[in-house]
């Protein structure tokens, strides 16, 4: 029998079978799934990702390059897609068996339900998939850990698969690691981890982004009037050097004065200030604002061309 499951979606559903792909987003075309509750809205893609089955199995892609895909089910860690990378096909996983659900908890309160289709009768009307269960209140995570759950979380946001471990936590944060150690295990008692004392850093990113107690952040495309600046800036980093160009390096780039150069500079800086302090570990101890703006426009690929959406 051809294996087919049912994804949920506001007041929808509709039928994945056996090799089939549907896309979703704010997109309202035909054959998308489209996430009704964020289409006048601006945070979620137009095509955010997409679903397809195969092997009895249902996977999901993240095709946004603006923000994360939450992948998540009864009994199970979650998995979080980062943001795609605009020269990969974007990062995927299997929709846990024999439910589960995917969102972004940083574009607004949506979900796709997604189940087997376990219907004997021949009505074209599906039956309801069984909601998620509502979620415990988040708690709220003390201040004395802020630094230390957003520095875990900080690599996911640019761009790797994991979260930060222990170590490298120590690092960023000039902490010994028997603190970082013990601050983890505290973070993870405060999200209700079965075993706090085994949770690493890179589980505990994952849990930490798949609940809105962080959250994520959508950082905007360069306006055109710093998109020159931006690329002057953020040369030396996409050739694979440690940190920006100088003022003196932009001015060269660019024909203009050390003076004017620094003021198109702060100006870009400015731009993407909050932004960049709003992000799980976004700007670390030993960083420049500068350095920690270039690196997030990088990691974002935010020179390589305009978002999907």
């Amino acid at each position: 029998m051809t294996s087919a499951f049912v994804v949920r979606y506001a007041d929808e559903t509709c039928t994945l079978r056996e090799g089939q792909r549907r896309r979703f987003g704010r997109s309202d075309a035909e054959d998308d799934i489209t996430v009704w509750e964020q289409v006048r809205g601006n945070t979620l893609s137009v095509t955010a990702g997409e679903l397809w089955c195969t092997d009895g199995q249902v996977w999901v892609r993240n095709l946004s390059s603006a923000h994360e895909l939450v992948v998540d089910g009864p009994g199970v860690v979650s998995t979080v897609l980062p943001p795609r990378d605009p020269d990969r096909p974007g990062h995927a996983c299997s929709v846990p068996w024999p439910r589960g659900s995917v969102h972004a908890p940083s574009t607004g309160s949506w979900r796709l339900l997604i189940a087997p289709d376990d219907r004997r009768s021949t009505s074209e009307t599906p039956e309801p998939v069984p909601a998620e269960p509502a979620a415990a209140p988040p708690r709220r995570i003390p201040a004395d850990l802020d630094p230390v759950a957003r520095a875990v979380c900080a690599p996911v946001l640019a761009g790797r698969r994991e979260g930060a471990d222990a170590g490298e936590v120590a690092g960023v944060l000039g902490l010994p690691r028997r603190d970082v150690e013990r601050d983890l295990a505290r973070l993870a008692d405060l999200l209700g981890l079965d075993d706090p004392t085994g949770v690493d850093g890179p589980e505990l990113a994952r849990v930490l982004l798949a609940s809105p107690v962080l959250g994520t952040v959508r950082v905007p495309d360069v306006p055109a009037q710093h998109r020159d600046v931006a690329e002057a800036v953020c040369a030396p980093l996409l050739r694979g050097a440690p940190g920006p160009a100088t003022y003196a390096e932009v001015a060269a780039v660019l024909g203009v004065s050390a003076r004017t150069a620094r003021r198109r500079v702060e100006a870009l800086v400015e731009e993407y200030a909050d932004t960049v302090r709003a992000l799980p570990g976004g700007v670390r101890p030993q960083d420049t604002l500068t350095a920690a703006v270039a690196r997030l426009l990088v990691h974002r690929g935010k020179l390589q061309g305009a978002v999907g959406g």
